[in-house]
């Protein structure tokens, strides 16, 4: 196990068992990735350097004793910093809850440790999710640029190797939009399908957890684990589970994809729009039929989308925003709040009027034309330059293509299917019915395994290699 950035969750769990490789010395490694990145990239806002080595001694203890705790038996993984633990702060990236601790762990962290994993750190999110603020993060690639949000510090650890999965939450393209700036790939599921208990809210009707990661069958191998009814959560659905592993290597011969002239508008970055529909054309070489999709509706998902997510965070900040820690907000993260107070509340009725229609435009698309995934670019342009997003303004434009899912509830993945000329991640989005994230999976693996995109690492990383 020479190449740790190129370890597989999987294949982690496969070598931590068979005694090719430790849970401490897998931390230990994680580490010094840790120490030769963040001073470049900060995509983490905690290390939990002593208490994960504590957890992996434990593990490798435990396993040497024939106890095995689960599939992520001594597997370190990363939570965003919305996301409760109880030993170490959650921050949500904001001075307002300064050395937080949370009374106990999101129930998503609950399932890690059950299955045997190893929390390693809390990784950077813009405040509270909102997506505004200008978090020390940056790209991957270039860190001159735009690394992603909110999600941002999972998206990143992960393309670098400093963590082998992330959990990251999505209430308008969180988990994609980093996935894609940075060349991994990012899940949101289904509305309901994975607890929120724990989880500071964003957009409370828009919101989910979900897995990053650098294979598409370690993110279909984490959010089995992740997901299922929770009592603690009023929107958690009691849903059938099925294995998300089962069919992923089936192929796409027969599967019908829409291909929806939404997904390509005129704002579409030229290169973004080569590369998508190359990726595409691959998608049909492999046995998938394209079908042509209109969906009118969609053409006010921004503004419908940001109308929604603005009122949501509002009411949420309300218990703050009239005291006096208001003034520890950010700059931006307080404009938006403000903003969001002041919608009238026939605009908020009428998002959610659109979005009903939108739903329902969606459904009877799918049901019609027997589509099993909508396919298109998961955002619109490569990672722009961090000045580019200084006008708050502009992020509702910049995630027109991935609030669509949040809107619907459907599942939504994100998986690399180019590059830039500059050098810079693009992704790719797949949208599916809802509940059938196994097929997402299965289409994202066919592409995947007929592509090496995966196999590029950043310059950080060849970097430390060759060092």
């Amino acid at each position: 196990m020479t190449d740790l950035h190129a370890l597989t969750l999987i294949d982690a769990a496969a070598a931590i068992r068979s005694g090719s490789l430790s849970s401490v010395d897998l931390v230990q490694a994680l580490l010094q990735t840790i120490d030769h990145t963040e001073p470049a990239v900060h995509a983490y806002a905690f290390v939990n350097a002593e208490q994960a080595l504590e957890h992996a001694a434990a593990a490798d203890r435990a396993l040497a004793a024939g106890n095995d705790a689960g599939p992520l038996h001594g597997l370190p993984i990363a939570a965003k910093d919305l996301i409760w633990t109880d030993e170490m702060p959650t921050t949500a990236g904001s001075a307002v809850l300064q050395d937080w601790i949370a009374p106990g762990d999101a129930t998503v962290v609950s399932r890690l440790r059950d299955s045997g994993a190893v929390i390693l750190g809390k990784t950077v999110s813009h405040e509270f999710g909102a997506s505004q603020n200008d978090p020390p993060t940056r790209n991957a690639w270039k860190a001159t640029h735009f690394p992603g949000g909110s999600s941002a510090g999972a998206g990143v650890a992960v393309a670098l190797g400093s963590a082998l999965a992330a959990l990251g939450s999505d209430s308008g393209g969180s988990t994609r939009k980093p996935s894609s700036l940075n060349g991994v790939v990012g899940v949101k599921p289904t509305y309901g399908r994975v607890s929120r208990h724990g989880v500071i809210y964003s957009g409370s009707s828009m919101d989910q957890v979900g897995p990053i990661t650098r294979r598409v069958a370690d993110a279909a191998f984490l959010l089995e684990i992740l997901s299922g009814f929770d009592p603690h959560d009023p929107s958690s659905i009691d849903a059938p589970l099925p294995s998300f592993l089962e069919h992923i290597g089936e192929g796409v011969d027969g599967l019908r994809l829409g291909v929806a002239d939404y997904f390509f508008d005129e704002g579409l970055d030229p290169e973004v729009r080569s590369v998508a529909e190359t990726a595409i054309a691959a998608l049909e070489q492999l046995g998938a039929e394209l079908v042509e999709v209109s969906l009118p509706a969609l053409s006010v998902a921004a503004p419908a989308g940001y109308t929604i997510l603005m009122v949501e965070q509002a009411a949420f900040h309300q218990q703050w925003i009239t005291h006096p820690r208001e003034r520890e907000y950010e700059p931006e993260t307080r404009w938006l709040l403000a903003a969001g107070s002041l919608i009238p509340a026939m605009h908020y009725q009428a998002a959610n009027r659109a979005r009903a229609l939108m739903k329902a435009e969606m459904a009877a698309t799918f049901g019609a034309l027997r589509i099993d995934a909508l396919v298109g670019p998961t955002l619109p342009s490569p990672a722009l330059a961090v000045e580019a997003f200084d006008n708050p303004t502009h992020v509702p434009d910049y995630v027109r293509y991935t609030v669509v899912a949040n809107l619907t509830g459907q599942p939504a993945i994100s998986v690399p299917c180019g590059f830039s000329d500059e050098g810079l991640p693009i992704g790719l989005q797949l949208i599916g019915k809802p509940f059938d994230e196994g097929t997402l999976f299965r289409i994202a693996a066919a592409y995947e395994s007929a592509s090496s995109w995966f196999e590029r690492r950043p310059p950080l990383v060849t970097a430390q290699a060759g060092g």
